[in-house]
């Protein structure tokens, strides 16, 4: 059998106890986590067996931490913290609205992702996912909320405008189109509320 990567107790031991640390009794853990007293008494008794250690002080008025268990509680309640905010923020981030547009390497990092700041500042609550591929989609039949095509002189008018590209080679061939975006036919409202505000970028250059 390979060897666990965290040399720890069964994880239900560690919830049961410390629901019954928070709670300050096994009947109150019991009900939080719908079983019996009888088997967070179990779970218990499996961890301080384990651990070779008392973690709760046993009298006919209920339970009461050792100085064992209260430092046991701190750091369990820290990892369980921890972990309860990485899952958090991963709900949130999957409940945001996701819009995907399909688009060459070129047009990604030359044109749209520069502009995302801008879009987000308006749009916080929608996220963005590029498909980025250099084999052109046939966009009329991609399975993305969008295609988006965006012709060589478009991309980089404003590039050579500031200097930053130099043509080695006149521009004599134009692009039938500076930009063109295709928007799928059962693209959802964000979708299309994205595809409006690519059009209008594109006016703006």
């Amino acid at each position: 059998m390979p060897k666990r990567p965290y040399d720890l107790p069964p994880m239900s031991a560690l919830i049961a106890f410390e629901a019954a640390a928070r709670c300050e009794g096994f009947k109150a853990a019991a009900q939080e986590l719908n079983v019996t007293p009888a088997a967070i008494s179990h779970q218990v008794k499996a961890l301080e067996a384990e651990l070779s250690c008392a973690l709760f002080q046993r009298h006919h008025r209920g339970v009461d931490l050792t100085e064992t268990g209260a430092y046991l509680l701190v750091a369990l309640q820290r990892g369980f913290e921890g972990i309860d905010e990485a899952v958090d923020q991963l709900r949130r981030r999957s409940n945001r609205a996701s819009v995907t547009i399909r688009l060459t390497t070129a047009v990604s990092s030359l044109w749209l992702t520069p502009k995302l700041a801008q879009f987000w500042k308006s749009h916080a609550d929608i996220s963005l996912a590029q498909v980025v591929s250099d084999i052109e989609p046939d966009i009329q039949d991609c399975d993305d909320d969008m295609g988006a095509v965006l012709g060589w002189v478009g991309l980089t008018q404003s590039y050579r405008d500031r200097g930053q590209l130099v043509p080695l080679l006149p521009l004599e061939v134009e692009d039938a189109k500076d930009f063109y975006v295709k928007l799928h036919p059962h693209a959802s409202a964000r979708a299309r509320l994205v595809y409006d505000w690519l059009v209008e970028t594109s006016a703006r250059g």
